[in-house]
């Protein structure tokens, strides 16, 4: 039900430009309703995406970011489940706009050379 909701809410909106999601699970429901859906509907307009508390579970739940061009801003705080094989999909993409990476409390390796290189490179 949750899912159902979050994925109403952010289709409903025009030019999402900002989205901050915090404490869920991405099992099935959510990736399909939430990430395949009603993330994809706003992948020309999000400029600002933050996840905090979230439990990633398959590459599919990050696959829709690569998708986000006019990205600038992308935050990890505190998930899991990101392994180094699950956030390849990140680290392989191409993020012409992308300019602060933050990763705060996560595991895995890649993804914060990724984000370090990135802040490098971009300053």
């Amino acid at each position: 039900r949750q899912a159902t909701a979050l994925r109403f809410l952010i289709i409903s909106q025009k030019s999402l430009k900002s989205l901050k999601i915090t404490g869920y699970l991405c099992d099935s429901i959510f990736l399909k309703y939430v990430f395949q859906e009603a993330m994809s509907s706003q992948i020309n307009s999000l400029r600002y995406i933050e996840f905090q508390e979230m439990w990633f579970k398959s590459k599919e739940d990050l696959v829709v970011l690569t998708f986000c061009f006019n990205l600038e801003v992308l935050k990890f705080n505190w998930c899991w489940g990101l392994t180094n094989d699950l956030v390849k999909v990140l680290v392989d993409a191409k993020f012409l706009r992308l300019k602060v990476v933050e990763i705060k409390g996560c595991s895995p390796w890649d993804l914060k050379v990724w984000a370090e290189a990135y802040q490098k490179f971009k300053n």
